[in-house]
């Protein structure tokens, strides 16, 4: 976790903490970004949840397979779950272990 959040991030962090999954299973095959022949995991794969703390903030070049990383306060954070939808049940989780007010 603390390198791949390195390598797609440019974040240093320590102490990461796993409290969840999301399933997904696909419907068909993903290509990954910039590559004709590599594809996502198929047709079953995970979404791995974390939190961590924030060591070090890296300034370079961002990983092909990374469009954007954005710092955001935890409100923020909180709200982008809410729009998002996507993930019933880290909101509450997030809240009620007090990771995020």
């Amino acid at each position: 976790m603390i390198r791949e959040v390195l390598e797609e991030g440019n974040v240093e962090i320590s102490v990461p903490v796993f409290f969840g999954y999301k399933k997904l299973i696909a419907k068909q095959k993903v290509l990954k970004p910039g590559s004709d022949s590599e594809y996502y995991p198929f047709p079953i794969s995970y979404v791995p949840f974390f939190y961590a703390l924030i060591t070090n903030f890296l300034y370079k070049q961002l990983s092909n397979d990374v469009k954007a990383t954005r710092l955001v306060a935890s409100e923020e954070a909180l709200e982008l779950l809410r729009i998002s939808g996507q993930y019933p049940g880290i909101i509450e989780y997030l809240i009620n272990n007090e990771v995020l007010g």
